[in-house]
């Protein structure tokens, strides 16, 4: 379900669109087919955002609005997982260590409006693909994404 954006928020969505065709073709098959790509956010602005630009890009994607959300809902589906770092009740880094003390192995862009060499450590301790600072770069987000496309690949 797309979220009602403003004007300006549509007009950026549909150049991220032209941008992430002009990218990878239209032709060309979405990352994991129907496996979304999971949000953990829990600031909604920016969850309805960026669910509402990748979805404008042709993603599927699942949203979470904080970790313990995720920890109950997510069923293991999702072909990789963007999260917030500075969430209530667990952070970003907790839930990405609480993954992988359960063997999940799923890719994992941490994003945060505060990046320290602290959480660039832990993050690369744990098998944290790549830590983006707020506001994302477009072209980091589907960097990202389109690495996710090359691993299913594999």
């Amino acid at each position: 379900m797309l979220v009602n954006a403003g004007p300006l928020a549509q007009r950026v969505c549909e150049a991220v669109y032209l941008a992430s065709i002009a990218m990878f073709g239209d032709s060309s098959p979405l990352p994991g087919g129907d496996r979304p790509i999971a949000i953990v956010e829990d600031d909604p602005g920016v969850l309805e955002s960026l669910s509402f630009m990748l979805q404008t890009a042709g993603y599927e994607v699942a949203t979470y609005n904080g970790a313990a959300t995720f920890l109950r809902d997510d069923q293991g589906q999702a072909l990789g997982l963007i999260i917030d770092q500075h969430m209530p009740q667990m952070t970003g880094l907790e839930l990405a260590q609480e993954l992988r003390t359960r063997g999940d192995a799923r890719p994992i862009l941490l994003i945060t409006a505060a990046p320290s060499p602290s959480i660039h450590a832990l993050a690369n301790e744990l098998g944290i693909e790549r830590v983006l600072e707020k506001p994302l770069a477009d072209a980091d987000l589907f960097e990202f994404i389109e690495n996710l496309r090359v691993r299913d690949d594999d």
